[in-house]
């Protein structure tokens, strides 16, 4: 059976969907990763969404396409990001209502 069959795949995401063997994404050129990377941002810039434009999630980005690092560690990255962003937010609303000075 092929690696890449949910159950059989420990590189399986979660949900169940399968992913990528690491072979199969060490196969893929830069040039690819970098044209799928610019489908998926012209996509959504064609739609009128923004795009993210964080310096290290570039960065992240520019480390796929080298092939540094996997799809799966950039989408870590990208979640620790929006994680990052929603402490930041919840900090900032508790600093402006809960700590007033009464």
């Amino acid at each position: 059976m092929c690696s890449a069959y949910i159950g059989t795949n420990v590189l399986a995401g979660e949900y169940g969907r399968p992913v990528l063997d690491a072979a199969t994404e060490v196969h893929m050129t830069i040039e690819k990763r970098r044209e799928i990377f610019e489908a998926v941002r012209n996509k959504a810039h064609a739609l009128g969404l923004q795009f993210e434009d964080d310096p290290t999630y570039l960065n992240a980005v520019e480390e796929w396409i080298a092939g540094s690092i996997t799809a799966e560690n950039l989408r870590n990255h990208y979640q620790e990001l929006l994680e990052g962003r929603e402490k930041e937010r919840r900090l900032s609303y508790f600093v402006k209502h809960c700590l007033r000075e009464v």
